[in-house]
């Protein structure tokens, strides 16, 4: 009598889709910090900033691009700590 082959074509499908939610889980927690990093925190901080420091001198500067370098080099200083983390931890 023949083995059934579908119970490892199901496995494999399982294995499929943990494998996408394992990869795609983090692709979104990515972009979420990357999109509240680039577009809330000047919002915010120019907020905090007129509430709690109204006697500060406010100068301009800061632009969007500089702040997404910011936050790109954030990211790969945070993905360099993860994996000298993870590779002596």
């Amino acid at each position: 009598m023949a083995v059934s082959v579908w119970p490892l074509k199901l496995i494999a499908a399982w294995f499929g889709w943990i494998l996408l939610l394992l990869l795609f889980v983090p692709v979104v927690l990515i972009t979420a910090v990357l999109i509240i990093s680039v577009v809330s925190m000047p919002a915010m901080a120019a907020h905090v900033g007129a509430r709690d420091y109204p006697g500060l001198l406010h100068r301009k500067g800061g632009t969007f691009a500089g702040s997404l370098w910011n936050a790109s080099l954030r990211s790969c200083c945070l993905r360099c700590s993860l994996r000298s983390a993870c590779r002596y931890g």
